[in-house]
């Protein structure tokens, strides 16, 4: 009786094992292709710069958000021309001319790209009296603000110079951290992208491979 009993513990014990490798191989066959889409598809510089778009209140990306990612600041993170996401087709046009756009962006070179456009304009208008303006400070942001012409992002300027009380290096992590913000949201889309194709996958795969851990 006690036999019987250990050989029905130890069946149970294998197929417990053998259902828990079925699953992790499962697992690992989702990650590995997701992976593969991700470094295909570059759907991180996607987010990010539909993200950037958003924050920067530039939905066309033919104002702050394309002087952004052409700033030195930004620009030598990625190779070639900046190219905007088309927000319909977005997956062509990933797949055709943004496999280059940067990841991430670290939230100082967004802040000292974003002081330098408020001071001396965009890269494109580097021949302009503001071009070799000298240091930048509290003084040229505030009164250069206007130039921006975007009322949301000089509201967001001008709160962080006010809160700074006259800091550069104040104002520049406020920017950073309304940036960081930001970005925060940018992940929670990304995750919930990632989620629902892990899901996908892992139901093909299940599919494929005839994993059924019921019968």
């Amino acid at each position: 009786m006690l036999g019987c009993a250990a050989m029905f513990g130890s069946e149970i014990l294998d197929v417990a094992i053998g259902v828990m490798f079925v699953f992790l191989l499962v697992s690992l066959i989702a990650s590995a292709v997701r992976e593969g889409i991700e470094a295909w598809m570059k759907s991180r510089a996607t987010h990010l710069e539909q993200g950037i778009r958003e924050l920067l209140h530039d939905p066309r990306a033919t104002g702050l958000a394309r002087s952004l990612y052409e700033h030195p600041m930004v620009s030598v993170l990625y190779h070639g021309t900046y190219e905007p996401i088309d927000t319909i087709t977005w997956w062509t046009t990933a797949l055709t001319r943004n496999k280059k756009l940067p990841s991430y962006i670290p939230s100082r070179n967004f802040a000292l790209a974003l002081m330098d456009m408020v001071v001396r304009g965009p890269v494109v208008d580097a021949g302009s009296s503001h071009a070799d303006s000298g240091v930048i400070s509290t003084e040229q942001l505030r009164s250069n603000i206007g130039r921006l012409g975007n009322p949301a992002v000089q509201r967001v300027l001008l709160t962080a110079l006010d809160s700074a009380q006259g800091d550069l290096e104040t104002v520049q992590k406020n920017i950073e951290a309304w940036y960081d913000a930001a970005m925060e949201r940018v992940s929670g889309w990304y995750k919930r992208s990632t989620q629902a194709l892990l899901f996908a996958i892992g139901l093909a795969a299940a599919a494929a491979l005839n994993v059924n851990a019921i019968t």
